[in-house]
């Protein structure tokens, strides 16, 4: 891949591109932004677990705050409007381009140096279209650059990742396939159903520092709305898109069909736990980290404790250019696994639910009902704080539990 490719077009001034917090309007009102700096959620302890040095986070956010270019709403620092400096966008794609430049000086004389690079820029391209909003044109075009990247990364890497293509409704979907040894297998592998926030390649590092050394394989997929599932919208039937890959996952030559497993994070948490109804015997167990499966999706916690971003991620995962708060709640309803009689009922699946303490957005009692559910359940609290140890300390206690599953 030459620099080219990459950067000349990406860094073309690009005119008209409307800013993200823009995207998505409120039936009636103005986004409630007033006590807020940031549009954009983010966690740098979060980041900093996928790989992304503090410091460097620190001075790209320093770079958006001191902009003196306007913006939609004048206090809120990323929302500087068209691709320049202090623009969000520009500014993390920006920082991308610099480790995409020491990945094309040193792919040759230090291959797996480069990969490093080339994963580095894939992370910061990443959240350069951070929140993912259908119609963000700027942001799907970074969006692309974070897979060419991610994709460069995986050509040098250590261990084996496919690209593996599905059908459903007629539709390709892609998704990647980390195998521990290409020689060795079938694997106990398991599949993971992104956030409806992330890229399934935000993930990588659950492969590489525990499955991989388990001997588990990994197929990530991206949520309905997001990357290579963006032609499918975010339903009630949240496990669909995911139940039709499985299929089509028993006959691939590299999983061990006895021993595939779905993990969901967050509000794909949903689907994973629905599935598990669903294909009891094909699934030997589903893990939930930080879902959202029934308590706030029905008490309408879950919309009031939101962002005002969270909930544009939401409509554009819907299909919709505008939305309400009674209509968010309305509709989340529906989302509920008990409401839809499954939670509360006796599953065959072993299910392993993970909370963190004091989120709103996933409240311990959804994991307490996952467990309660499941003839061989079982929950994790984690602290909120400090948190990069806490996700540490969960992802090492899913890989061991997975690997108590095994037949």
């Amino acid at each position: 891949m030459s620099k080219a490719n990459l950067s000349e077009t990406l860094f073309r001034p690009v005119l008209n591109s409307p800013e993200t917090s823009t995207l998505i309007q409120r039936d009636g009102v103005k986004k409630d932004l007033n006590a807020r700096c940031w549009y954009r959620d983010f966690d740098k302890a979060v980041w900093a677990w996928r790989g992304i040095n503090a410091i460097e986070l620190s001075e790209v956010l320093a770079r958006i705050v001191i902009s003196t270019n306007s913006r939609t709403h004048e206090h809120v620092f990323d929302t500087v409007i068209g691709y320049k400096k202090g623009n969000w966008i520009y500014e993390w794609a920006l920082q991308a381009s610099v480790w995409q430049k020491k990945a094309l000086e040193t792919v040759k004389t230090a291959p797996l140096l480069a990969s490093q690079y080339w994963l580095k820029a894939s992370m910061f391209y990443s959240i350069a279209s951070y929140p993912h909003l259908k119609n963000d044109n700027l942001a799907s075009q970074i969006e692309l650059f974070s897979y060419k990247t991610y994709n460069e990364a995986t050509i040098l890497l250590s261990h084996q990742c496919r690209t593996v293509e599905f059908t459903v409704d007629n539709n390709k979907v892609n998704g990647f396939l980390y195998l521990p040894d290409v020689e060795k297998g079938p694997y106990p592998t398991i599949i993971l159903c992104s956030n409806l926030d992330s890229l399934q390649h935000d993930h990588h590092r659950l492969f590489y520092d525990f499955f991989a050394p388990a001997g588990l394989a990994l197929l990530s997929i991206d949520a309905p709305g997001v990357g290579y599932s963006a032609r499918w919208k975010f339903s009630f039937d949240t496990s669909y898109l995911y139940q039709q890959i499985l299929k089509q996952v028993t006959v691939l030559p590299w999983v061990d069909r006895s021993n595939i497993f779905i993990l969901g994070i967050k509000s794909a948490a949903n689907a994973a736990i629905r599935l598990a109804y669903l294909e009891q015997k094909v699934l030997r167990g589903a893990i939930s980290f930080a879902g959202m499966v029934h308590y706030g999706l029905t008490s309408g916690i879950l919309v009031d404790s939101m962002s005002e971003m969270y909930k544009d991620v939401l409509a554009s995962r819907l299909g919709l250019s505008s939305v309400s708060d009674e209509l968010l709640k309305a509709e989340l309803k529906s989302y509920s696994l008990k409401n839809q009689g499954l939670l509360g009922h006796r599953c065959m699946t072993p299910m392993f639910a993970i909370a963190i303490e004091n989120d709103k957005l996933s409240p311990i009692e959804d994991a307490k009902l996952i467990a309660s559910s499941s003839q061989q359940g079982k929950v994790l609290s984690i602290p909120s704080s400090p948190l990069k140890a806490s996700l540490h300390k969960a992802a090492i206690e899913m890989t061991q539990w997975i690997k108590k599953q095994l037949v």
